[in-house]
């Protein structure tokens, strides 16, 4: 479908990216003639320095390249290959991601409500690293790393301290005491199993009635802050970054930096961090690879053979390709209970 000709990948993936122009590359560009069939032009003219690939009006970079292969490259190409071999299938196998994507949006695909949703929340999260970027880390000075670890702890929390003051938080104690007991009645985190961790997220939440959900936390001038409310941003904090509060003030710590969360938003998209042209990009692709999943969904897999005898047949071609402790095909799964997940350790040896 797309030629790559003369592309010395082994070459330019020593970097630096400024070679990649001059290593002789020929990408075929496409052009959609029905929503179902791709057709192969000329070859296109010269690409400038950085991008590998153009399909259509997208290109394929060599930064995207490397995030893309750092996450996945390896593990889905073939590892009897040369490294530039495996590379150059990699950019092959961007390329008709793309060209599936053109053809998913051709024939008529539009997001499904979770998927606006999914865009929305990774718009919104790199809108806050750059908003983080651009008031803690542009301004720390360099040098020793552990100086510069506390300088960025010390910015944080001035910029913290500057948002909460229009806010003027007033604590109610007793139910930060109330929290704060309720965490302490939970278990810590488990390690167990072939360097299998296993959070206890369904444990993580104390027990807690409706009524216990509306005890204000703090008060402030734009209304009360409540346990209700804790929960919702507690559930979007990674949970291998929770660490649970087991005092009055380490209640209160979270609360600042939940509470900070309204104020950090609005000055950022204020400061129109929300629709940067590198954020745009990155929606862009993910909208793509979105359609792309789609049509691979609904016109390709509805074709393959999924049968348990199909698999077992095509693992007997070359079991060692499989072969893999469980803790290394299977990285941090979460379950809700440690029941389900003493059932999954069971299974997978």
């Amino acid at each position: 479908m797309v030629s790559v000709e003369d592309f010395p990948l082994e070459d330019w993936l020593q970097l630096p990216y400024s070679r990649l122009a001059s290593q002789a590359l020929i990408i075929t560009t496409l052009e959609l003639s029905s929503p179902l069939v791709p057709v192969a032009l000329p070859v296109s003219a010269a690409l400038p320095d950085s991008i590998l690939a153009r399909a259509g009006e997208r290109t394929i970079g060599a930064g995207e390249f490397l995030r893309q292969w750092t996450r996945m490259g390896s593990q889905i190409v073939d590892p009897e290959a040369t490294v530039g071999e495996q590379k150059s299938e990699f950019l092959e196998q961007l390329i008709d991601r793309e060209v599936l994507a053109q053809i998913a949006l051709a024939d008529g695909f539009t997001l499904a409500p979770e998927q606006e949703a999914r865009l929305g929340a990774i718009r919104e999260m790199m809108m806050r690293r750059t908003y983080y970027r651009e008031m803690v880390l542009a301004g720390l000075p360099e040098g020793d790393p552990e100086q510069r670890m506390q300088a960025e702890r010390d910015g944080y929390h001035k910029l913290v301290e500057r948002l909460l003051t229009p806010l003027e938080p007033a604590y109610v104690d007793s139910n930060l005491v109330f929290l704060a007991d309720g965490f302490k009645e939970l278990p810590g985190s488990v390690e167990q199993g072939d360097g299998f961790v296993r959070m206890q997220m369904g444990l993580q939440f104390p027990k807690m009635t409706k009524t216990d959900s509306t005890r204000v936390l703090a008060n402030t001038t734009q209304g009360g802050f409540t346990i209700g409310r804790f929960w919702w941003h507690w559930a979007q904090v990674n949970a291998a970054q929770r660490v649970n509060p087991l005092t009055p003030e380490q209640v209160i710590w979270w609360t600042e930096r939940f509470l900070a969360q309204g104020p950090m938003d609005a000055e950022a998209r204020a400061l129109g961090y929300e629709s940067l042209p590198e954020i745009e990009e990155a929606i862009d692709r993910q909208r793509d690879g979105m359609a792309a999943e789609w049509y691979y969904a609904e016109y390709i897999m509805v074709e393959a053979d999924t049968s348990e005898a199909a698999l077992r047949a095509h693992w007997a071609k070359d079991p060692e390709r499989y072969y893999g402790t469980p803790n290394y095909l299977h990285v941090r799964v979460w379950y809700w209970t440690e029941q389900s997940a003493d059932s999954a350790i069971a299974a997978i040896r």
